[in-house]
């Protein structure tokens, strides 16, 4: 068990806890706007329109929603929902033994270990964004969601598709994503019906997570040189293998990987409960819960998008 320090000072024991962040695709108008008033929070969200140079605030809790799910407004608006809760759950003595993050939510961790700070995680994931949209035209690439099927049987599917094809997303046993050249992405997804298995287009701008993002990460490695990353005071399970990291370096090149590479949560997920007591999922959205609970069945999970599940959760996280 490892310890908290209550308002008080006085130490108490506490669950080892593993925070998960979700990525683009949970955003939804409105999002945070009951409690973005919250002081700490409003600083926050008063610190972001600041370095942005426009109201990602208004854009996030008022909309209209064709702007919001627009990439660079979308990623920034999830990753301060997430870092607002993080903050929220810090200050009620909350703070975790091992972070990760799915996609985009991995720049979310990075913030929570110390990595970068707020500012330089925003700029950061604004040039993500426009590096991925300028990547590949958009209608050239596509993913598609595939339902049921084994890594064997989508694997078996790509190697009848001579296509920049691969399996971006390992989301759990029964959830797998197909990313690249669209014609081939839609080829695979004919194989795959043909034999029984539920595939589902996503409604994304690219081909995420598969070799046509390249340019994307040769200019993300670009940008990131001027500047310093810390190492993480809190390991990092990495999308690209599951494992844990801690060294600024390391976690610097790893962002540029990242846009290129699969995200293996899968692999992410069983590290961590291998690791923690408890993995609570911080962002908009259940869409992780709903995922690690088909991972790991039984294992305790949570998933807080309001103060108000925060408070509920207290008990539990900080109960011996």
């Amino acid at each position: 068990m490892g310890h908290y320090i209550d308002t008080m000072g006085r130490y108490s024991n506490m669950k080892k806890i593993g925070f998960v962040y979700p990525g683009q695709g949970s955003q939804r108008v409105g999002m945070g706007k009951e409690w973005a008033t919250l002081p700490g929070v409003s600083s926050l969200w008063k610190q972001a329109d600041e370095i942005l140079g426009y109201s990602l605030s208004h854009i996030c809790f008022e909309g209209p929603e064709e702007t919001l799910t627009q990439t660079q407004h979308a990623q920034a608006s999830l990753f301060m929902i997430s870092a607002s809760l993080t903050y929220l759950l810090k200050e009620a003595g909350i703070v975790p033994s091992l972070v990760a993050g799915h996609s985009l939510g991995e720049l979310t961790a990075y913030a929570t270990a110390g990595v970068y700070d707020i500012p330089t995680a925003l700029c950061v994931i604004q040039a993500r964004g426009e590096a991925m949209a300028k990547a590949c035209p958009r209608d050239h690439g596509g993913m598609v969601a595939i339902l049921g099927a084994s890594v064997a049987d989508i694997e078996a599917a790509l190697a009848d598709v001579d296509m920049p094809v691969v399996i971006a997303n390992y989301n759990c046993p029964s959830q797998y994503v197909i990313s690249g050249e669209k014609k081939g992405v839609y080829d695979v997804m004919a194989r795959l019906k043909e034999k029984g298995f539920k595939a589902i287009p996503l409604p994304v701008s690219g081909p995420f997570h598969s070799p046509l993002m390249q340019s994307a990460s040769v200019t993300l490695a670009h940008f990131l040189e001027e500047y310093q990353f810390s190492d993480a005071s809190i390991p990092i399970l990495l999308n690209q293998h599951g494992k844990a990291e801690t060294s600024g370096e390391t976690l610097k090149k790893n962002l540029s990987q990242q846009v290129v590479s699969s995200v293996r949560w899968i692999d992410t997920i069983v590290s961590m409960a291998n690791t923690v007591d408890v993995i609570v999922e911080v962002g908009h959205g259940k869409v992780l819960t709903g995922l690690i609970k088909k991972i790991v069945p039984g294992f305790s999970v949570y998933s807080v998008s309001t103060p108000q599940e925060i408070e509920a959760c207290l008990p539990l996280l900080k109960g011996g």
